[in-house]
């Protein structure tokens, strides 16, 4: 299931399915694989994929692999490490940068890092100002094609094209 949630009528978050729908038989994991490579290459009103990762945890193979695959596709993304309220700073720091470290070998410039946690909330308004700044940088012509004012990388989250605008809830099935 792709789930859209349009936000002040302006843009809309859209949530995939995470890896552990992933791990269901082969071919529906092949099926899972090619509607998220299908929905992220397919866009061209993408502004932006955020990874979640559960910072509890050294980096996971799926993880890594995932933020590989974004970047030999050019998909531009950010990382978000959540449950931030449940390990200690030390650990945390030492997990993210272990993450940094597996991708440095293949990524030019290292993404974006937010750390969160929905419990206590933290990092909610970093990510909110990065979302702000984004969507500032992006500006539609009249024909709908994806201006970007500054920002490479980064397109509008939505248009008339996908068929639905913005303010109206969409669900998408493979």
């Amino acid at each position: 299931m792709i789930n859209f949630f349009p936000v002040n009528d302006a843009w809309t978050l859209v949530d995939l399915p995470g890896y552990g729908y992933a791990k269901t038989a082969g071919g529906a994991r092949d099926r899972f694989q090619q509607m998220i490579a299908g929905y992220l290459c397919g866009r061209a009103n993408l502004a932006g994929v955020f990874v979640l990762i559960d910072s509890r945890h050294p980096p996971q193979q799926i993880d890594l692999e995932f933020v590989q695959w974004l970047m030999s596709e050019s998909v531009p993304f950010s990382l978000v490490f959540s449950k931030a309220d449940m390990v200690k700073a030390g650990l945390l720091q030492k997990h993210i940068g272990l993450f940094q470290e597996n991708i440095a070998a293949w990524c030019g410039e290292l993404p974006r890092v937010f750390i969160t946690s929905a419990e206590t909330r933290s990092g909610r308004q970093e990510l909110l100002g990065f979302i702000r700044e984004t969507l500032a940088g992006v500006d539609c012509l009249e024909d709908r094609r994806p201006r970007l004012s500054g920002q490479t990388g980064l397109r509008p989250v939505r248009t008339a094209e996908d068929g639905c605008l913005p303010g109206q809830p969409g669900r998408l099935s493979s």
